[in-house]
């Protein structure tokens, strides 16, 4: 599994449950995977496939424009003992992780994100000029 296959599966789930999804969305000098905006909530996604420590360094900078971040990866590549290693990581930061289970076509929370607090309006507001820009 590529992450651009992973990124195609889980833009089209969140599709299916009729939420406002996008792909590739610039923010600063990163791209964010999949963002989705549900009511007035902004939520990140980053994909990887092997490299977790480098989605962490990606989401430290999605915080400021998303009220939640999320790593997912694919979990059938994912061992128990490397689940609760990337838990550990993840939960220090507040972010939250989810794996994509292909047979059933559904995402699985592993750990719930927390809201971000590191939130700015300027940056809400430029990735929601993005968002427009590639709709």
């Amino acid at each position: 599994m590529t992450e651009a296959f992973l990124q195609d599966r889980v833009l089209n789930y969140f599709k299916e449950l009729k939420l406002d999804a996008f792909s590739e969305v610039p923010l600063m000098s990163r791209v964010i995977d999949v963002v989705v905006l549900k009511d007035d909530t902004v939520i990140t996604y980053e994909l990887k496939i092997k490299k977790w420590k480098q989605a962490i360094e990606q989401m430290k900078e999605h915080r400021i424009a998303s009220s939640f971040c999320i790593l997912c990866m694919p979990k059938h590549i994912v061992s128990d003992n490397l689940r609760e290693k990337i838990k550990h990581e993840l939960d220090f930061f507040g972010f939250g992780f989810s794996l994509w289970d292909d047979r059933n076509e559904k995402l699985e929370e592993i750990l719930k994100a927390k809201k971000s607090r590191l939130v700015s309006l300027i940056s809400q507001k430029k990735l929601q000029e993005n968002i427009e820009k590639i709709q």
